[in-house]
C-alpha cells in the first residue's frame, strides 16, 4: 500500500492533483466529493439536491441502512444518471480498498441496450483515470475483460452487468440492480400492453437474478400508477416492508432546483412546449391523466347534505378476474346529484361477501338495493333479501334487467357526460379529516384509480366494472331500455 500511494505521489508532481490527505479521505468515503472531482462544474456546494441524492445513493450502494428498496424520481437533465455511473465507480473501488468479501455486483437495466453501454463505458473512463488508481488502489479492470457491457474487476468473477429492459441479464448473484427510466417515454406509460410487458420482465426476469441480499434502485420519471416501480413499490406497502424514496420537483415555492439547468424562464418556455401533464409529470412529479382516459373529470363534495336518502347499486362479478362492485349513494332535493358516499369493489366470491353487503345495506339503512340482474346477480339479490327479511330489515331489493340491444361499451360510453356532471365524489380534503368522522372502505381508493384510468377505447381497459356499476346508477333512476323484477 505504502509503496503504491508513494507512485502516487510523484504521479501527483507531474499532473498538480491535489492529494492532501483530508481532501483523499472525503473523495475516498464521500460519493458527493469523489464526484465533485470529476464533474466540478455539476457537483457543487451549492446543489443541495446533489449533495442530499448522493447521500441517499451512498445508503444504497454502501449498505449503510438495512433498508433494500430506493425509489428516485426528479426532473430530467438534472444529473439523475450521472451520479448513478459515478457511485457505481465509487462503491466499486470503496469495497476494494476495504478488503471486504461484501463486495458489490451491479446489474444496471434501462429502455434500452445503448443506454446501458453509454453508462458501462462512462464508469470504465472513471475507474481507468489515474485520479480514481490514486484513490482505489485495488481496484482494476480485470486483464482481458473487455466485454464493454459484462465485466469485472481482478478478484471477482462479476462486477457490472448493463442490458435494456428486453434484454437479459447475464449470470446470477446481483447484489444491486439498477433500474434506470426502464418506461421510455410518454407513449410507452400509455401503452397498457407495453407497461404490463415491462412488468413482466421485471418481476419474473430481473428479480430472479439477484441474490438472498438483493437491494433495488427504481431511477424514472413519475409518469403513471400501473408502471413497474409504482407496482413494486405498491407490493412493498401491502407487505410491510420499509423503502426510501427521493423525490424533487424542479421548483418549490419559487425556489429551483438548479437554476443552472431551469430556472424560471427556462420553466415558462418548456411548460410551453409540451402538453401540460407531461410536463408535470417531468418536472413537478405528478401522473400523467391517462391519455383517451374516458372521464376527464369528476366533481367533489367537501360536505354532505343532511336530507339524503341511501341507494345502492350492485354489479356482480361475471369471471374470475372481474370484480363485484357495490356503489353507495346518496340522493337529496335534486334528485340530479348523485352524491358518492362508499364503495365496495373486490375479486372475492358472493358467498365470502354477503355478510359484508348486508352489513353495508344495515350500515347505510338503503332505501333500495339495486343489483344487475343477469348472471349470477339475481341469485345473489335473493339470497340478500332473505337476510333482510330474516332481520326485519326494510330495504327493497330490486333486479336491473338491459334491454337485449343495450350494448354495455355504449351504454357506459353515451353516459359519461352524465357521470361527470351529476355524481359527486368525496374530496381529498374530505377524506383526509384527522378526525375520521368520514370513513370509507379500503376498496374505495382501487375503484376511484381504475375508475380515473378508465380509457375511451374499450379494449385497453383490463376490467370495465367501475365504470358500468357508476353508469349503472344513472339507469337505476330510469325505466329506459331497461326493466325491474
Amino acid at each position: 500500500m505504502e509503496n503504491k500511494l508513494t507512485k502516487a505521489d510523484e504521479f501527483n508532481k507531474l499532473t498538480n492533483f491535489d492529494l492532501k490527505d483530508s481532501i483523499l479521505a472525503k473523495r475516498r468515503n464521500n460519493i458527493f466529493y469523489f464526484a465533485n472531482f470529476f464533474f466540478p462544474q455539476y457537483y457543487k456546494a451549492d446543489k443541495q439536491y446533489l449533495i442530499d441524492y448522493c447521500y441517499f445513493l451512498e445508503d444504497l450502494f454502501l449498505q449503510k441502512k438495512e433498508i433494500k428498496n430506493y425509489f428516485c424520481n426528479f426532473p430530467p437533465r438534472h444529473f439523475k444518471t450521472l451520479t448513478i455511473s459515478l457511485a457505481i465507480a465509487f462503491s466499486l473501488g470503496y469495497f476494494k480498498n476495504l478488503n471486504l468479501d461484501n463486495r458489490i455486483i451491479v446489474g444496471y437495466i434501462s429502455y434500452s441496450d445503448s443506454i446501458g453501454t453509454q453508462v458501462s463505458r462512462q464508469i470504465k473512463e472513471v475507474i481507468n483515470s489515474h485520479y480514481y488508481k490514486i484513490l482505489f488502489p485495488y481496484a482494476k479492470l480485470k486483464y482481458g475483460n473487455d466485454a464493454v457491457t459484462n465485466w469485472a474487476l481482478e478478484g471477482d468473477y462479476s462486477s457490472f452487468t448493463a442490458t435494456g429492459i428486453d434484454g437479459s441479464l447475464t449470470g446470477k448473484g446481483f447484489t444491486i440492480i439498477v433500474f434506470d427510466d426502464i418506461v421510455k417515454n410518454v407513449e410507452t406509460a400509455l401503452s397498457k400492453t407495453q407497461i404490463e410487458k415491462l412488468n413482466i420482465n421485471v418481476s419474473n426476469t430481473a428479480f430472479s437474478r439477484g441474490d438472498k441480499n438483493l437491494r433495488i434502485l427504481f431511477n424514472n420519471t413519475a409518469w403513471v400508477k400501473d408502471e413497474p416501480a409504482e407496482v413494486y413499490k405498491d407490493s412493498l406497502i401491502k407487505s410491510g416492508e420499509e423503502y426510501i424514496a427521493f423525490i424533487r420537483k424542479v421548483e418549490e415555492n419559487g425556489k429551483f432546483l438548479n437554476e443552472d439547468i431551469v430556472d424560471k424562464k427556462k420553466l415558462n418556455i418548456l411548460k410551453n412546449s409540451m402538453e401540460e401533464t407531461i410536463f408535470r409529470a417531468n418536472y413537478y412529479q405528478e401522473f400523467i391523466n391517462k391519455k383517451g382516459a374516458l372521464y376527464k373529470d369528476f366533481k367533489y363534495y367537501d360536505n354532505l347534505p343532511t336530507n339524503l336518502t341511501y341507494y345502492g347499486y350492485i354489479d356482480t362479478a361475471d369471471k374470475g378476474e372481474d370484480y363485484t362492485c357495490l356503489i353507495i349513494y346518496g340522493l337529496g332535493d335534486n334528485e340530479e346529484i348523485y352524491y358518492i358516499r362508499d364503495c365496495l369493489y373486490t375479486k372475492n366470491s358472493l358467498m365470502e361477501i354477503k355478510q359484508e353487503v348486508f352489513s353495508i345495506i344495515k350500515n347505510y339503512n338503503l332505501n333500495i338495493l339495486f343489483i344487475e340482474g343477469h348472471s349470477f346477480g339475481s341469485y345473489f339479490g335473493e339470497e340478500i333479501s332473505i337476510m333482510l327479511t330474516d332481520n326485519n330489515l326494510p330495504t327493497e331489493v330490486t333486479n336491473i334487467f338491459y334491454g337485449k340491444g343495450d350494448k354495455k361499451e355504449v351504454r357506459i360510453f353515451s353516459n359519461s357526460v352524465k357521470v361527470m356532471n351529476c355524481c359527486f365524489f368525496p374530496s381529498q380534503k374530505l377524506l383526509n379529516k384527522s378526525n375520521n368522522d368520514f370513513i370509507v372502505l379500503d376498496d374505495y381508493k382501487i375503484f376511484m384509480e381504475h375508475l380515473q384510468d378508465f380509457q375511451r377505447i374499450f379494449k385497453n381497459n383490463k376490467n370495465d366494472d367501475c365504470a358500468d356499476s357508476l353508469t349503472g346508477i344513472i339507469y337505476s333512476r330510469r325505466d329506459n331500455e331497461i326493466y325491474f323484477g
